[in-house]
């Protein structure tokens, strides 16, 4: 699971058998399920139990190898899977969704869509070109790919602690107007006050900015959108039998 895609029939039966063990039901002997399965595994805050589907988990951990392809570049699996897989020529083809990969890297694929909703970029001051950055709110790529247009001399090379100080932005630095898209999620995207630092990723979806599957499994059951939530504390304040609060 943490390593490759299951099938989906798998994966449901891991679910069959968690319902199974919930309410005791078996094969040989089935029970009632009280509650629906999609409820179940809803948050504790959303007045589900926070039981976590396999198939969400599946997900969550190939967020994770994802995250750990990224960050541990010198790591020799690592280096076995770029050179194999992220070479120019077969990046380049045409059909390369259709040649063949190994079981790991057509895993990562599937996990991909979660770690890009969760990461951003936290950049670096002096090494970091402006027109290199990645904008991976809008289409992952650099700035230079997105911004059509001439530069002047030099402009390439302009760094981020050449736009940026304690007061903001300077964009008058630069010859092309950028979109206020782009200028808003570069504005957002935290930088660090050490000149020599490089760029690095940063998990957005908890607040410290590390990585944890909780936060994954989240984003792969795409519960992080604000929503309502069930607020079930009135139920035990309600003066009835223990066991008609409990089905409540």
């Amino acid at each position: 699971m943490q390593s490759i895609y299951l099938p989906s029939r798998l994966l449901d039966n891991l679910d069959r058998l968690n319902r199974n063990f919930l309410w005791r039901s078996s094969e040989f002997k089935r029970k009632m399920h009280w509650v629906g399965w999609s409820t179940v595994t809803q948050p504790k805050i959303e007045g589900g139990l926070g039981i976590q589907t396999a198939k969400g988990k599946n997900l969550a951990y190939l967020a994770k190898l994802n995250r750990r392809f990224h960050s541990e570049k010198d790591a020799l699996w690592v280096q076995v899977l770029r050179k194999k897989y992220m070479t120019r020529s077969r990046v380049a083809s045409p059909n390369e969704s259709s040649l063949p990969i190994s079981r790991i890297w057509k895993a990562m694929r599937k996990g991909l869509d979660i770690f890009a909703k969760g990461t951003r970029w936290s950049l670096g001051r002096d090494i970091t070109s402006i027109f290199g950055l990645i904008i991976n709110w809008t289409s992952n790529s650099p700035l230079r790919a997105i911004v059509q247009g001439p530069l002047t001399r030099g402009e390439e090379d302009i760094k981020v602690k050449d736009i940026v100080s304690d007061l903001g932005w300077d964009w008058r630095k630069i010859s092309i107007i950028l979109p206020s898209q782009i200028v808003m999620e570069i504005r957002a995207m935290p930088h660090s006050c050490v000149a020599s630092s490089e760029d690095w990723l940063i998990w957005a979806a908890t607040s410290n900015g590390q990585f944890n599957l909780s936060s994954a499994y989240l984003l792969s059951i795409q519960q992080l959108e604000p929503h309502q939530y069930f607020n079930g504390n009135w139920i035990w304040k309600v003066n009835v039998l223990p066991r008609v609060q409990f089905f409540i």
